[in-house]
């Protein structure tokens, strides 16, 4: 490219500094035959700078020229022309130094293709192997990859999971704060329900003390219906008997008597067994614990103790130590002893002597919702009806209007009818069939026994002949006239019914 400018006489192109330092050396390889040797090479001033070094070795003075204008080297002050006509006339010259050079080249090359050539077997050793190695490696890496692929698979896979995992939790989160809330709404419920049932069984509680305190009042109200509809009053049912222990003193036979009038048909108190003696000591007992008759005697027969029923004694008997002894021959007639060694015991007594005594009655009923007293059944009616309609409505319950007769049975009927209604009330006693003669509904006289009102009866109006328990104030639960055709409530009586 050098020749080929200096042939075409252009002006040379500035060179990169590595151009000229070629170029130098080059310039002083060259063989200088003014030299005996290569030690003899053309001394000079090494320039400073390469371009300089290389301009210098172009001006020297080359033998083989005619004339120094002639030797200047290509590019000198000779210009394109000289360089011309230098070539045409050395060109056998030229061509044998090129030839020379090429074959330096060639030999000089030899052991670098050589070195070149091992360098390249070497190196294609290391291209196959670092090949073969990065083969190996590239498989991995595509099995990596794959494995990559895989594993960007699970990844996604778990970011879906993660992402679900975040929803879950946020759910969690969200079901964590309702629980929470449902907690406390539980527990201000459970609370509510708390405060409600206490107040609730607290409400309960007073409803059931109120109930019992009604159902003991209306078993006592039964009670005292069942026993005055079986037993008359006062007495105590004790296994299908009624008994009564009184606590005045009679004889024997009027103590005798008393039973048969107080019980409708009584007698005294016949213990046949243990169960029986026992019931009737605890009877006893709740009135005085003193002596008290019972309806065993021996009258008729010394000896042969018999009951007041005419039956014998039986196997059962609970006599006293020594008894019965007939003390002073005429002691026909049984105690419960008092005596302090034979208490409760059985003992015989005069018959005239005076002791409390025991009765017993068979059960008797009374129409419903009757109370017996005294051996008579008494209802006292809530409806108003005439003095003949109040009448007529007793005798459908077999019985007729009440009628008493002496003041306890004028006092009991009194608290009769107060626990009905405090009003006035029709009873048995009229004068229709005679003006001032009183007569009771059965037909007989009024008696000795009344309990008139102040100024009655009066027959006001000159029609008032039938009775009632006054309700005026200046008067009241005394007896008073009335007009028959007036309308009060009742009360009516009827016998009892043996079962």
């Amino acid at each position: 490219m050098v020749f080929y400018l200096f042939l075409s006489g252009a002006t040379p192109i500035r060179q990169p500094e590595p151009y000229w330092r070629s170029r130098a050396d080059a310039a002083a390889k060259i063989l200088n035959p003014v030299y005996p040797s290569n030690a003899g090479t053309t001394p000079m001033q090494q320039p400073k700078s390469l371009r300089s070094r290389a301009d210098a070795a172009a001006k020297m003075i080359n033998p083989i020229y005619a004339s120094g204008s002639d030797g200047a080297y290509p590019g000198g002050a000779s210009g394109c022309r000289g360089v011309c006509s230098f070539l045409r006339a050395r060109r056998s010259c030229l061509a044998a130094g090129i030839a020379v050079l090429l074959s330096l080249c060639a030999v000089g090359l030899a052991p670098l293709t050589f070195s070149n050539k091992q360098e390249i077997s070497q190196l294609s050793t290391t291209v196959k192997r670092n090949t073969h190695q990065l083969d190996t490696i590239v498989n991995a890496l595509k099995c990596d990859q794959g494995d990559m692929c895989k594993l960007s698979d699970t990844v996604d896979v778990l970011k879906s999971y993660q992402d679900d995992m975040r929803q879950l939790s946020t759910a969690v989160d969200a079901l964590k704060r309702d629980l929470d809330n449902e907690r406390n709404r539980s527990a201000t419920l459970e609370q509510r329900l708390k405060d409600d049932m206490s107040t609730a069984v607290d409400a309960l509680k007073l409803d059931l003390d109120n109930e019992r305190n009604r159902s003991a009042t209306l078993e006592q109200r039964l009670l005292k219906i069942d026993k005055s509809s079986l037993c008359p009053e006062s007495y105590t049912m004790w296994r299908g008997t009624c008994y009564k222990a009184f606590d005045t003193t009679k004889s024997f036979s009027d103590a005798a008597a008393a039973c048969r009038a107080d019980a409708f048909g009584g007698t005294l108190a016949m213990p046949r067994d243990a169960y029986t003696n026992a019931f009737l000591i605890s009877l006893y007992k709740s009135v005085d614990d003193c002596p008290f008759w019972f309806g065993l005697h021996d009258q008729r027969e010394e000896g042969r103790f018999e009951w007041v029923d005419g039956t014998a004694l039986g196997p059962y008997n609970s006599w006293g130590q020594g008894r019965p002894d007939n003390e002073w021959g005429n002691q026909d007639c049984v105690v419960y002893s008092g005596l302090e060694n034979e208490k409760d015991k059985w003992n015989d007594e005069e018959c005239h002597d005076t002791f409390r005594f025991i009765c017993q009655a068979a059960p008797v009923f009374c129409p419903s919702w009757y109370i017996i007293w005294r051996g008579t059944c008494y209802k006292a009616f809530n409806t108003v009806k005439t003095f003949s309609d109040a009448a007529a409505a007793c005798r459908a319950d077999g019985g007729t209007l009440a009628m008493p007769r002496d003041a306890d049975t004028n006092a009991f009927l009194i608290s009769l009818y107060k626990s009905v209604e405090d009003c006035p009330f029709w009873f048995g006693l009229h004068d229709q069939r005679e003006e001032g003669r009183f007569e009771w509904v059965d037909g007989s006289a009024l008696g000795p026994y009344n309990s008139w009102g102040q100024g009655r009866p009066d027959n006001d109006g000159g029609n008032q002949d039938c009775v009632v328990y006054s309700g005026l104030k200046f008067e009241k639960d005394k007896w008073n006239d009335e007009e028959c055709h007036k309308t009060f409530r009742f009360i009516c009586q009827a016998a009892p019914e043996r079962p």
